[in-house]
């Protein structure tokens, strides 16, 4: 079985937020680490922060550096994420767009949490096509707003064989900035793709020379999920669980071992609104393994 550790972390610009994140075979994170260690200390930095780094002047851990040097700073961080990583990965959604469409309700709970998910399920594709052995450990940068409720859409998961098969997962966890050297790695993914939905946003779809660095030389996943997409997916829930599929589908991703009493009275109170039973939404929980009483 091979062994494959992910590290996300976001950035928000403009009203868009991203999670970017890194893949890598576990046999490269020593390696890595030990030239990210190296990188660090030639630039006399405690950790790496592309939007610090970005800033005019620099702040942050970089406000003692030039701005040259922290462009060759973030020049040999894109190198080292390319010398050693396997496969990258960057979701990002209009903050507007998910509380219009998606709503705190609904089948995610914010932005974050939806990211967070479809990192999941883009590296498992990933995964299933290219080593259907891998089981994948997702760290995630500690101290988000809504670190709690993506920790429980990940408990649900790995509570739930079905599900955890589904995503390879074999474990996560929140870890601080500055005790993930990966992690500050997957914060340069996260803060270019922030600024790129937020340029494109502004009509200018022309990609940066050091995000055109990273996306033509590793393998990345790019979704933008826009108001189409959003919409789509909020059409599939309410397909196969009829009118209140959103809400509902949202209370079957936060169900956990120790909340699964309250959320299925929520379940029968919203089926009992509905009025239709939701025939087509417990045949699609039970193939998620989730069980609703009749």
């Amino acid at each position: 079985m091979a062994v494959m550790e992910v590290y996300a972390d976001a950035s928000e610009m403009g009203g868009h937020l991203a999670i970017g994140s890194l893949l890598f075979r576990k046999k490269n994170i020593k390696p890595f680490e030990k030239e990210w260690r190296a990188m660090l200390n030639k630039y006399r930095i405690s950790h790496f922060h592309m939007t610090d780094c970005n800033a005019t002047p620099p702040q942050g851990p970089h406000k003692d550096q030039t701005e040259e040097d922290c462009d060759a700073c973030a020049r040999e961080a894109i190198a080292l994420i390319l010398k050693f990583a396997t496969r990258g990965a960057i979701f990002a959604v209009k903050k507007t767009d998910f509380r219009e469409i998606i709503g705190e309700r609904g089948i995610m709970p914010n932005p974050f949490t939806l990211c967070a998910w479809c990192t999941l399920q883009g590296i498992s594709v990933w995964a299933q096509e290219n080593d259907p052995t891998a089981r994948i450990s997702y760290v995630f940068e500690a101290g988000d707003d809504h670190q709690k409720e993506a920790n429980t859409m990940l408990t649900g998961i790995a509570e739930n064989p079905i599900r955890a098969a589904l995503f390879r997962y074999r474990n996560h966890a929140f870890v601080p900035k500055l005790l993930s050297y990966p992690t500050q790695a997957a914060d340069i993914l996260a803060w270019h793709g922030a600024k790129h939905l937020h340029r494109r946003s502004q009509g200018n779809y022309r990609l940066r020379g050091d995000f055109d660095a990273i996306i033509s030389n590793l393998h990345v996943t790019d979704g933008n999920l826009d108001r189409e997409w959003l919409q789509e997916l909020v059409g599939i829930a309410r397909e196969r669980g009829g009118k209140y599929g959103n809400e509902l589908a949202g209370l079957a991703f936060r169900a956990t071992d120790s909340n699964i009493p309250r959320v299925a009275r929520q379940f029968m109170d919203t089926l009992e609104r509905q009025g239709d039973g939701g025939a087509a939404l417990r045949e699609f929980l039970a193939a998620s393994g989730i069980e609703v009483p009749e």
